[in-house]
């Protein structure tokens, strides 16, 4: 028996084109990368692109609030860049719903407004 066991995690997909898994792969990866989060915070970011890879709109969005929660960074600018590369790439092509955008708005107000301790 080992006597230092951790765990361990890869936050990678194994494969070498996004188009490699379809939306149900990257659900898949997603939710694994979720489950690792709950130890390991720094994979939320991992999770977060793999749910709007899969097109799941509101997974990304939970997992969004769970950072918000958690207080782990979200640059939105690149988050909206990613997306912006993803789409070109043939994926994610939910992330122009009203619901999406309406959040992203929300959130710049809120971060605004928590840079000025509110």
């Amino acid at each position: 028996m080992l006597a230092d066991t951790y765990p361990s995690f890869t936050s990678y997909a194994p494969i070498e084109n996004f188009a490699d898994l379809n939306d149900d792969g990257w659900y898949e990866w997603g939710a694994y990368l979720q489950q690792a989060s709950q130890k390991e915070p720094r994979l939320y970011l991992e999770c977060l692109h793999c749910y709007i890879k899969a097109n799941a709109v509101e997974k990304a969005q939970e997992i969004v609030r769970e950072m918000t929660k958690a207080e782990i960074e979200c640059d939105l600018e690149e988050l909206n860049g990613a997306i912006a590369y993803y789409r070109s790439e043939g994926l994610c092509s939910a992330f122009k719903a009203p619901e999406w955008d309406d959040m992203i708005n929300s959130l710049v107000y809120f971060f605004r407004l928590s840079q000025f301790g509110l």
